[in-house]
This record gives C-alpha cells, structure tokens and sequence, in this order.
C-alpha cells in the first residue's frame, strides 16, 4: 500500500499531468470543429458556373436475380441571382413511373428537398 503523502502526490501528478494533456487536446477540438464549420459553409457557398445537364443510367440487381434498368437525368438550374440554384435528380423507370428529387441550394441555410413520384 502506498503511505498517504506518497499517495496525494501520486495523485497530484497524475491529475496535472491530464489537465496538461486535456487542454490542449480540447482546445484543438474546438479548432477543428470551428474549422469545419467554415469549410462546410465555403462548400456550400459554392454554385455551378453555369447550368448542365449529365446522364446515366442506374442498374439494379434485386437479390431474387432480377435486374432494373433506369435511365437518370442530373440537372443543375440557375436561378436568375447568385441564389438559389437547383438540382434535379430525374428516373424513368421501365414501367413508365417517373421519380424526381429536386434540391433547392440556398445561400446560408440547409438544402430543400422535394420529391415528386409520378405512376406509370
């Protein structure tokens, strides 16, 4: 057993010693976190240079074997200011539904997402 005064500076140091090792610790933390909080809004202070449009197509190998194949449409709209401008996922499926997801970017606040299903 350790005699008590041993202990308490046993205890003394090893205390200090984390409070050493802590602030510094939380402290570049709080650097990261302030500094991916700016860099996540320079992301999304970001727009296209100008509108696109790409195409692809989305294959679907369900676990019973069967396979889809959907043609998509990504499209990126400019608004007529710097903000908001828009994205717009687009899927015609084989069984003539369509499926759309629009994500309307606005400057300073999160992302509006709308979906729109059409039958077939």
């Amino acid at each position: 057993m350790i005699p008590p005064l041993p202990r308490r500076l046993f205890l003394a140091t090893a205390l200090a010693a984390f409070v050493a090792i802590s602030l510094p610790v939380a402290a570049a933390a709080k650097k990261g976190a302030e500094e991916g909080q700016a860099l996540a809004a320079s992301i999304r202070s970001q727009r296209p240079a100008k509108p696109t449009v790409s195409k692809g197509t989305l294959r679907v190998r369900h676990p019973d074997g069967r396979r889809l194949v959907v043609p998509i449409q990504v499209k990126a709209e400019l608004g007529t200011n710097t903000f908001p401008w828009t994205t717009v996922y687009e899927a015609r499926f084989p069984d003539g539904r369509r499926e759309s997801l629009r994500v309307v970017n606005l400057e300073n606040a999160m992302p509006h997402f709308i979906l729109h299903r059409a039958g077939g």
